[in-house]
């Protein structure tokens, strides 16, 4: 039996694919998921007993999460996900170490923006982020998110960002 699926879609960008997660990437959910470093604006590595649940789950049916992978090779780089935890639709992401300071993260985040737009009725796109990680704001920045606020959060501070639906999704890089 195949398991569901939050979407059958996958997303192509020039080096990148977004796709739904399979049980062949739960060594690298494990490893990202546990990583001090990629966790570190996240609220810290997950715990083993949330380790072991992930080993048991059928990822797939996670609702929108994107396994972001290399293009030529289908190795999982890091996830993009899309919820609604805070009532609006949220995009957030985390990558390997090793797979930083490549371009990958906002590849990743624009194809999956672009794909909310063509694909969904929501007026906005919100992220948030920890103050203290420079790089994330940055990014965001860069792909036109604005900043709406500051709040306190998991003891520290967070700053929201808002990206509005454009008049047309051909002018979003991926």
């Amino acid at each position: 039996m195949q398991p569901m699926v939050w979407t059958e879609t996958t997303i192509k960008t020039e080096r990148l694919t977004l796709r739904p997660l399979v049980d062949k990437d739960k060594p690298a959910i494990r490893e990202w998921m546990s990583s001090s470093e990629v966790r570190r604006f996240l609220g810290g590595p997950v715990g083993e007993a949330h380790l072991e649940l992930l080993e048991l789950a059928v990822v797939g049916e996670q609702w929108g999460v994107f396994c972001i992978a290399d293009n030529s090779s289908d190795e999982p780089l890091g996830s993009c996900t899309l919820e609604r935890e805070r009532g609006e639709l949220e995009v957030s992401f985390q990558l390997l170490p090793e797979y930083w300071g490549r371009g990958i993260a906002r590849e990743a985040v624009a194809a999956a923006m672009k794909w909310v737009w063509n694909n969904a009725d929501d007026r906005s796109i919100i992220a948030v982020t920890q103050e203290a990680n420079v790089s994330s704001i940055r990014l965001l920045r860069s792909l036109g998110f604005a900043e709406e606020a500051t709040f306190e959060e998991y003891g520290a501070t967070q700053v929201s960002f808002r990206h509005t639906r454009p008049t047309s999704t051909a002018t979003l890089d991926t």
